[in-house]
């Protein structure tokens, strides 16, 4: 495990302890005044659709990956296509779609699909391209803490199923095209996820998230991917 993947830990384990400890000594020292305890003769018994349900979300942001210089230096030793001089792109759009079911108030479980975009480096001599895509899916569970009436601190931890095409685009004199080479792997990683989502009616929420997917593409250098995003939620 490299020191940036150690260190993207220890920024989520940070989040994780603010998002449990602060909520409680909120209420401790009556920064937060707990809701009135409802009238059980006039509310009616918390049934499956309040607690249990399917929800259908998608979201879009931006991918950030760590690109190592030396693993594309190898992974053109490996085609046989040396460049000496590369400028690295590693961020992009990205979007996913997911839906869930809510087993209770507090836990859910996802089912999803994510893209994360298109990263790469370029060499600056001839121009040669070397494109990285990676897309998933994944499963995940999701834990609610809720912040008040309306909105959650969502923690998540899931595993992702994915593919990625590394793609060498070799250039000649005046630009032209000569070969194209294309490299394709698979893996299994673990997901970690922070959130927060707010309920704006009884079927629609919105959701914003920081989540690291620790993939590992190791023959082009590319991995450990960042996203962030936001994205709107159907519950049924």
């Amino acid at each position: 495990m490299n020191l940036y993947r150690i260190n993207i830990y220890r920024v989520m384990a940070a989040f994780f302890f603010l998002a449990f400890t602060l909520p409680s000594l909120a209420y401790a020292q009556g920064a937060v005044v707990p809701p009135p305890a409802p009238d059980v003769s006039s509310t009616p018994p918390v049934g499956d659709q309040q607690e249990q349900g399917w929800y259908l979300g998608g979201g879009v942001g931006l991918s950030m990956a760590s690109i190592d210089k030396a693993g594309i230096k190898d992974f053109e030793n490996f085609i046989g296509v040396p460049s000496p001089i590369l400028s690295v792109n590693e961020s992009s759009a990205s979007f996913k779609l997911f839906g869930g079911f809510h087993l209770n108030r507090n836990f859910a479980l996802e089912l999803g699909l994510v893209d994360f975009g298109k990263v790469g480096a370029k060499e600056l001599i001839w121009g040669d391209t070397f494109d990285f895509e990676v897309i998933g899916t994944f499963v995940s569970g999701v834990g609610s803490l809720p912040m008040d009436e309306q909105t959650d601190f969502l923690i998540k931890f899931g595993f992702i199923n994915w593919r990625s095409d590394s793609t060498v685009s070799v250039y000649g004199v005046g630009g032209a095209l000569l070969k194209t080479f294309t490299v394709s792997e698979n893996g299994i990683a673990p997901i970690l996820g922070l959130g927060v989502e707010t309920q704006l009616d009884n079927n629609i929420s919105l959701r914003g998230e920081l989540e690291h997917y620790a993939i590992d593409v190791k023959k082009s250098g590319a991995g450990d991917f960042i996203v962030m995003s936001v994205g709107g939620i159907y519950h049924f």
